[in-house]
């Protein structure tokens, strides 16, 4: 879901109306606190969504995956058989965001694709894409080694899909910023992350 406000409205107190009715919705659902992402350059939004609660918990990077990585093509991309986002959990080795956790995925998983990198039927990498915008919503190493097992499971990937996104990235995840720039992956968009208790 997306929020705004036409220009001509803006600053009549609309936005804090509209998340107040929605917060007591959510509350009277059971929900413990509600999420959402704003660009880090909007302050006036930043401002508005404190106004109703929220308070910024941490900053996140997307990326467009470079095209020209160089990678090991001894080491298999394949679609497996059968998809369980939950088997593959225990090689995510970063901070997931609320949208790309695997309850959400499951939810709708026939607008994913999901891909394995493998040796010798061994399961090195993990990918799930979603099919409507090529973005990369959840992907893991063995071993939760990126250096090793990544120019080849993005490196394929790229070759798959034309301008490949990688979102959400919390800025604490220093070793896969680090990846991503040795790679020359471009930084697309900078965002906060922002929480509600209800």
């Amino acid at each position: 879901m997306a929020t705004g406000v036409v220009p001509a409205y803006r600053r009549k107190g609309i936005l804090n109306a509209l998340y107040e009715k929605a917060l007591i919705h959510a509350s009277e659902a059971s929900c413990a606190c509600g999420y959402l992402e704003v660009l880090c350059h909007n302050v006036k939004a930043i401002k508005a969504y404190e106004k109703s609660g929220f308070s910024i918990i941490d900053k996140a990077d997307s990326f467009i995956v470079a095209t020209d990585i160089q990678f090991d093509k001894t080491l298999q991309l394949q679609s497996p058989d059968k998809w369980q986002a939950e088997d593959y959990e225990h090689m995510i080795g970063h901070k997931l965001s609320f949208e790309h956790r695997s309850s959400v995925i499951n939810r709708d998983q026939d607008s994913f694709s999901y891909y394995e990198l493998n040796q010798d039927e061994n399961l090195l990498a993990f990918a799930t894409v979603k099919n409507s915008n090529h973005k990369v919503v959840q992907f893991g190493f063995l071993d939760r080694d990126i250096d090793r097992y990544g120019p080849s499971l993005f490196g394929q990937l790229s070759s798959k899909y034309s301008g490949l996104k990688i979102v959400n990235i919390s800025e604490k995840d220093e070793a896969l910023i680090s990846f991503f720039k040795k790679h020359k992956f471009r930084n697309l968009i900078s965002q906060y992350m922002m929480r509600v208790q209800l």
